[in-house]
């Protein structure tokens, strides 16, 4: 008897062993759209014309699936509704509509992933921008697989950012004691950082008449009293600002002139890949862009000459 128990034991011990239990407690395979987090919103700069979504495959990864996208400005009236935003389609002629609408893509039985490309004409697109509100998504959504679709990460709402630039401060005060130099730090902004350029802001001095608030009168700076250390200044990739130097001479301002003004002009930028390895993007293909807006192209600097100790 004893050795009939045992063998019964063995037998069902080698059923079992036949048997992998490792895939048990995982779930069928499904598909979604990956977006940067749970608002469903993927944003990317308006200065780089290409970017990708991804389309994943999660759960134990058997099968090959196909999936089907579409686009519908419909579900960009719903998703408002439901979050409280105030999104806008992005008018068809923009952007790659035509390429996405019906696009079917594929992914192998052994990959997790498909990427897909909206595209558009990043100078068309900072013109429009510019003029409109600055709230325009493409509703990328899956219309049908053949596996599982990830209800709540059906959709994703791809947005354009236009990033602006300005400085940082209209009113720029600032002090030098009389016949010494100094170097002091305004600066310029982006209105929202590109992650993958520079960008580069050309810049211009020239002396001016000027008023403060207090109605102080600042005489136009001598020749050489202000300039600038350099004209350009560039805000790295991810960054939003950047200091611009410049330079007070006051040993060339007469006697009895105590306020000497003059202002620095954002003259032109230019965007372009970064020299950040971690932040650059492989396809960049190093076109400057030129035509970021500029929304507050001067500033003014108010230097007060102070006397000696």
């Amino acid at each position: 008897m004893r050795k009939t128990i045992i063998l019964t034991a063995a037998a069902v011990a080698a059923l079992t062993a036949c048997h992998d239990y490792r895939n048990d407690f995982m779930v069928e395979d499904s598909v979604y759209l990956r977006s940067a987090d749970q608002s469903l919103v993927e944003e990317f700069t308006v200065y780089d014309a290409t970017n990708r979504i991804g389309v994943i495959k999660a759960g134990r990864g058997f099968e090959d699936c196909t999936v089907e996208l579409g686009v519908d400005n419909d579900l960009v009236g719903d998703y408002n509704y439901e979050n409280g935003t105030d999104f806008v389609p992005l008018p068809k002629a923009f952007y790659n509509r035509d390429e996405i609408e019906g696009k079917k893509v594929t992914i192998a039985k052994d990959d997790v992933r498909a990427k897909v490309d909206i595209t558009w004409d990043s100078r068309e697109l900072v013109l429009e921008m510019n003029a409109t509100p600055d709230k325009y998504v493409i509703p990328v959504y899956i219309k049908s697989a053949s596996i599982d679709i990830q209800e709540e990460k059906r959709l994703v709402l791809v947005r354009p950012i236009l990033s602006t630039a300005s400085v940082r401060d209209v009113n720029n005060p600032v002090t030098c004691r009389e016949n010494s130099m100094a170097t002091v730090k305004v600066g310029v902004t982006l209105s929202s950082a590109i992650k993958t350029k520079d960008v580069t802001l050309n810049l211009s001095f020239a002396p001016a008449e000027l008023t403060d608030s207090k109605g102080n009168v600042f005489t136009a700076a001598p020749s050489g009293s202000i300039k600038l250390v350099k004209e350009s200044v560039t805000i790295p990739a991810g960054d939003v600002e950047a200091d611009v130097e410049v330079e007070l001479d006051m040993a060339g301002v007469p006697d009895g002139t105590d306020r000497i003004g003059g202002t620095v002009t954002i003259t032109g930028c230019e965007v372009k890949k970064t020299s950040n390895v971690d932040k650059a993007r492989s396809d960049d293909d190093g076109t400057v862009i030129t035509y970021m807006p500029v929304k507050t192209p001067v500033m003014n600097i108010l230097a007060t000459k102070t006397k000696a100790h």
